[in-house]
């Protein structure tokens, strides 16, 4: 694969994720408000599941495709994309979890709850901010290839 291709992937591929990320907090609240089956919740979870293994794993074959290109940079931002992803989806599962508690837990303490949900909102969301910032050192890293290719466009 080309260096520019693999770089728009890479950009692509950061949108398809936050795409799955879409569906599974739509998914995952359409089933704690009881509008699906248990059965098409995990039909779904097991479809975005396998979305994200499959972005994963591009994501892993284009950084070695970049550093082979000579651009180590890239490269280590793309790695730190990836460990953060796992992060946020780690924190993702564990919201999920959360939630689940409280709609089954009859005996749940409703301020620990709160302060459980506060604490992973903060953390979802400095993990979200890190994610985006490390896309644009991305593109920093890139910028000299997709400028060349949209001159060679002009």
């Amino acid at each position: 694969m080309d260096l520019l291709k693999s770089v728009k992937r890479v950009l692509s591929i950061q949108e398809l994720r936050q795409a799955e990320y879409n569906k599974l907090r739509s998914v995952h609240g359409n089933y704690t408000s009881h509008t699906v089956s248990l059965s098409d919740y995990q039909k779904a979870m097991a479809e975005i599941t396998t979305a994200f293994q499959s972005l994963s794993r591009e994501t892993i074959q284009l950084s070695a495709v970049i550093r082979d290109h000579s651009l180590p940079q890239a490269a280590q931002v793309l790695d730190r994309i990836q460990a953060v992803e796992k992060v946020k989806l780690t924190l993702t599962a564990e919201w999920q979890v959360l939630v689940a508690v409280e709609i089954g837990d009859e005996e749940f303490d409703q301020a620990e709850h709160t302060h459980k949900q506060k604490i992973l909102r903060q953390k979802l969301a400095r993990v979200e901010g890190e994610i985006a910032e490390l896309v644009q050192d991305f593109r920093y890293e890139c910028e000299h290839i997709l400028v060349s290719a949209m001159d060679h466009i002009s």
